[in-house]
């Protein structure tokens, strides 16, 4: 997953993944963030000592709107607490929810996201991508 998300910053790193975005959103972007203001990050419940990603509030409503965003949403193969060890694992699976920027197409970035994991695997592990649902979104 290092290879698909900077573990510092939380940035989606291949390019294909990513859209320019246009001025005027921008722009719309700011005035919205004068508008709601810190609503954007105190709207959810924050562990004490927790804060949001940036301090600029357009760029913390531009990483929810345009910037893509990855969630791990299961994982199957991992052992039990109970029952962890230092040992190999015969298979781990993840599943995951990949936030897209507006104009990207999700059903090829899907296809370039399997392509992405299945060729040249870290240490040559064996390594497959199933897109299970892919939806454009919407600007």
């Amino acid at each position: 997953l290092d290879r698909l998300e900077d573990v510092k910053t939380g940035q989606i790193l291949p390019p294909f993944l990513s859209a320019e975005i246009p001025a005027f959103r921008i722009e719309q972007t700011k005035r919205a963030a004068e508008v709601l203001g810190d609503l954007i990050y105190k709207e959810f419940p924050w562990k004490a000592g927790a804060k949001p990603v940036a301090d600029d509030l357009t760029e913390l409503f531009l990483n929810k709107t345009w910037r893509p965003a990855l969630s791990i949403t299961g994982a199957e193969g991992l052992p039990s607490l109970e029952s962890s060890g230092n040992v190999l694992r015969p298979y781990t699976t993840l599943k995951v929810s990949l936030r897209l920027p507006p104009t990207i197409n999700a059903d090829k970035a899907g296809q370039q996201l399997k392509e992405f994991f299945e060729e040249n695997p870290p240490y040559g592990a064996s390594v497959s991508f199933e897109v299970e649902k892919a939806g454009t979104g919407w600007e």
